[in-house]
C-alpha cells in the first residue's frame, strides 16, 4: 500500500559550521520529488537542482529515519527501525558536483530481500554537502536533505491503529487532552486534517475541537496527538474523542479500520 509520507519529511534540513565569521558561504538545494513512495523492486529517479549561488560537493548516503511520539523526525535513529528497508535501497551516483543552476539525477533502486515481510517499510536518502572553495572570511555551512522513501511489500497487510490512552494536561487556557495512539498493523498510518476531533459537552454546551494538521504514524510506532480544550470550561465536562484514519489507497488490500472513540471527564 502507498501512504503519504508526513510533510514533516519534506527538506529536512541539518546546518553546521565552522567558527564564527562574518559571513556565510551557503548552498541551497533542490530535489524532485520530495519524497517517494514505490513498491519493493521498482526503480525511481530524483532529480537534484542546486538553488543557491555556489558550487557544491554533495553526497548520497541511504540511511533511516524515525520519528518522536510527538512527530519530530530522526535521522538515523541509534536503533533502526522495526520496518526498516535501507538495506533494501541503492542510490548511484553516489556523489555530485553542481555548480550554480545545475541539475542530475539520481537514480533509486529497492530489491527488498525474500525474507522481507508485507507492509510498508520506511527508509531515507540523505544528500551531504558543503561550498566549493567558500570566500576568505566566510562561514563554511554543511548542509544535510532527507529525502523520505516509504516503500511496499505485497502480502498480507494489516491496519491495526489502537487508542491506548488519553490524558488531560494543563489548567485553564493551557489545558489539553493527550491522546496516546500505536501502530500495530503493518502499513503506514495517516491522520489528516481533521480526521481527530474531541467534543466537548458541558450540559447544553457543546464545543469541538479538531487536530489542525495531519501525523503520520509508521507500522510499530507510537504517537501522541495533542488537542487544546476550550478555556471556557467551568465544571466537569465530558469529552467524546473520535478519530476517523485516512482511508486505504486504491492500490492496497487492506481494509479501513474503524473510528477509534473513547469518552472521558475532564475537570476545571
Amino acid at each position: 500500500m502507498i501512504r503519504p509520507i508526513q510533510r514533516a519529511l519534506l527538506g529536512i534540513v541539518v546546518a553546521t559550521a565552522s567558527p564564527t565569521l562574518a559571513f556565510a558561504s551557503t548552498i541551497s538545494l533542490s530535489v524532485n520529488p520530495s519524497t517517494l513512495q514505490m513498491h519493493a523492486g521498482e526503480a525511481r529517479q530524483v532529480t537534484v537542482t542546486n538553488i543557491g549561488g555556489a558550487a557544491a560537493n554533495l553526497r548520497a548516503t541511504v540511511g533511516d529515519y524515525g520519528m518522536t511520539p510527538g512527530g519530530t523526525v530522526i535521522l538515523n535513529p541509534r536503533t533502526a527501525p522495526p520496518a526498516s528497508a535501507a538495506r533494501w535501497v541503492t542510490v548511484t551516483p553516489s556523489t555530485l558536483a553542481l555548480v550554480p543552476g545545475q541539475s542530475a539525477v539520481l537514480d533509486v533502486q529497492s530489491t527488498a530481500p525474500s525474507t522481507a515481510r508485507p507492509g510498508d517499510h520506511e527508509a531515507l536518502i540523505l544528500l551531504s554537502g558543503s561550498p566549493v572553495r567558500p570566500g576568505r572570511g566566510t562561514v563554511q555551512v554543511d548542509v544535510r536533505l532527507g529525502i523520505g522513501m516509504l516503500i511496499n511489500v505485497p502480502g498480507d497487510l494489516r491496519r491495526d491503529l489502537v487508542l491506548t490512552r488519553v490524558r488531560e494536561r494543563g489548567h485553564g487556557a493551557t489545558r489539553t487532552l493527550q491522546i496516546g495512539l500505536t501502530n500495530r498493523g503493518n502499513v503506514n498510518e495517516v491522520i489528516g486534517r481533521g480526521q481527530a476531533k474531541v467534543t466537548f459537552r458541558q450540559g447544553r454546551r457543546v464545543f469541538t475541537r479538531v487536530l489542525p494538521g495531519g501525523r503520520t504514524i509508521l507500522p510499530g510506532a507510537r504517537a501522541t496527538v495533542t488537542i487544546r480544550c476550550p478555556g471556557t470550561l467551568v465544571r466537569s465536562t465530558r469529552a467524546v474523542l473520535s478519530i476517523r484514519p485516512s482511508a486505504p489507497s486504491v492500490l492496497s488490500t487492506a481494509s479501513l479500520p474503524p473510528v477509534l472513540r473513547r469518552s472521558v471527564v475532564i475537570h476545571p
